[in-house]
């Protein structure tokens, strides 16, 4: 299984309505977020893998503001009864929550809706049908509904990195056999986290699972209440740092009515503790181990500079664009990394203006570009292209034209010129050099002399036999 370099936006949650008008989020994942209710988003939303057999987009939702949310739900509108809908309550900060969204066949985009809740809902309260639902009362705004955002999920996104191996070795340490199911569902290499998923498959409730992972002197404790036949529960493998090494897991599954308030993680986490015993309260403990290696491509791009046929728009002095002072250094059809060399020549102060990657707004640069001083910044792209203007001011032209930061000199000035560019996303693939044609030289194999007749002796011909030797 491949899976996404995933990529962060970190987030503070306010309570201020998002400016009128303000545009949505793009994350570097492609993800594009919208507020439905006047809160900006600014938890944390990762693509982390993709399942091509349900044709599925995996998703990681980790809560990074410092108070806890009653519930996190998503919906998703799949017109019919199949409709997907996920309620996870209380969620604190650094919880993570698994989202898995189905994308239309034949590729495109598929939309879900997120929601995050104040007041103590529980998916006991509340049913499913009630919170997932565009018509409950999760759109009325006497709720006490936190917030709803709407997301917009890239179907097919460029996969970067994949795992040496997706083996996951189950040890027994308990005398039962596993018989349940987990399965590696996506990785985030910036986290150094590896992401499974345990599916209970025998028809029987358990009291608790949980999972224990020693790392590092942070250990770490996850529980799970009252686990039924194909429930499935999210675990987090913490990996060593630059994802090398082993993760290793232990986990338990409880048969008697253990809950996280009376039995603490020292208790239910902790292999010398209570699991540790071998008690009847226990009912298996097993362990998991992954190896963390990533195989992580190295995209190439085939630097492209910029030339007069790639302007789309001058204003002010016809002067032309100098060699190599504009160069897409890198594409990957969601951003574009552009670095402008000022050739214009001395005295000359030159100004780039482009979208920014997460905010898309227009960013000037803070200081000008005195001469060959050089730029790079990276620009959002928008349905597949990235707009890129700069604005040269000539010497005496500064006082003349009001010049200063992003603006376009007036269309018959002498003292300074814009230009504007629309540039493609589209990655550009290195170029393998080459290899110049080589002339097979076929060297025969060496002849051999000819093998002579060997020589013929001739047998002795016999003389004539003696008489007998007279007597005296």
């Amino acid at each position: 299984m491949k899976f996404i370099k995933a990529s962060s936006l970190l987030w503070l949650l306010a309570a201020l309505p998002a400016p009128a008008g303000a545009d949505p989020i793009v994350t570097s994942d492609g993800l594009t977020i919208t507020s439905a209710s006047g809160i900006p988003f600014t938890d944390d939303l990762s693509i982390i893998g993709t399942d091509s057999a349900t044709n599925s987009i995996h998703l990681v939702y980790t809560q990074v503001n410092s108070e806890c949310s009653s519930m996190v739900s998503a919906f998703q509108d799949l017109a019919g009864a199949s409709d997907y809908c996920d309620m996870t309550e209380n969620v604190c900060p650094q919880d993570e929550i698994l989202f898995v969204v189905t994308c239309p066949v034949g590729g495109g985009s598929a939309t879900f809706d997120l929601y995050k809740y104040n007041t103590i809902y529980t998916t006991t309260t509340y049913p499913d049908a009630t919170l997932c639902s565009t018509t409950g009362p999760n759109t009325d705004v006497n709720t006490e509904l936190a917030a709803k955002w709407i997301v917009d999920v890239p179907c097919g996104p460029e996969l970067e990195c994949d795992l040496e191996s997706d083996v996951i070795t189950v040890t027994d340490s308990s005398g039962i056999p596993f018989t349940d199911e987990v399965e590696i569902v996506g990785v985030d290499v910036d986290k150094n986290h590896v992401y499974l998923v345990y599916t209970q498959k025998s028809n029987e409730c358990t009291s608790m699972i949980s999972t224990y992972q020693p790392f590092a002197g942070a250990d770490t404790c996850d529980m799970e209440e009252n686990v039924c036949q194909d429930d499935d529960i999210l675990i987090v493998a913490e990996c060593p740092a630059s994802m090398t090494g082993y993760a290793s897991i232990d986990l338990y599954k409880y048969s008697s009515t253990y809950t996280e308030a009376s039995y603490p993680n020292a208790e239910l986490c902790d292999g010398g503790g209570t699991n540790g015993g071998g008690g009847p309260l226990l009912g298996a403990h097993w362990t998991l181990q992954i190896s963390c290696a990533v195989l992580c491509d190295t995209p190439c791009y085939e630097a492209m500079p910029l030339d007069d046929t790639d302007v789309i728009a001058t204003v002010g002095a016809d002067v032309p664009l100098p060699t190599d002072a504009v160069i897409v250094t890198d594409a990957n059809g969601l951003s574009l990394e552009i670095t402008v060399t000022n050739l214009w020549g001395s005295g000359t102060e030159v100004f780039v203006r482009w979208q920014d990657e997460v905010t898309t707004q227009h960013v000037c640069s803070d200081t000008p570009l005195t001469a060959n001083e050089v730029l790079t910044q990276t620009g959002v792209c928008i349905e597949g292209t990235a707009e890129i203007n700069v604005y040269v001011w000539f010497p005496s032209g500064q006082n003349n034209d009001l010049c200063g930061e992003c603006k376009p000199p007036e269309p018959d000035s002498i003292y300074g010129v814009s230009y504007t560019f629309e540039i493609s996303c589209d990655p550009r693939e290195c170029t393998e050099p080459t290899p110049s044609p080589v002339e097979e030289i076929v060297t025969p194999p060496p002849t051999r002399p000819p093998i002579s007749p060997r020589p013929t002796t001739p047998s002795p011909t016999p003389g004539p036999t003696p008489g007998p030797t007279p007597g005296p």
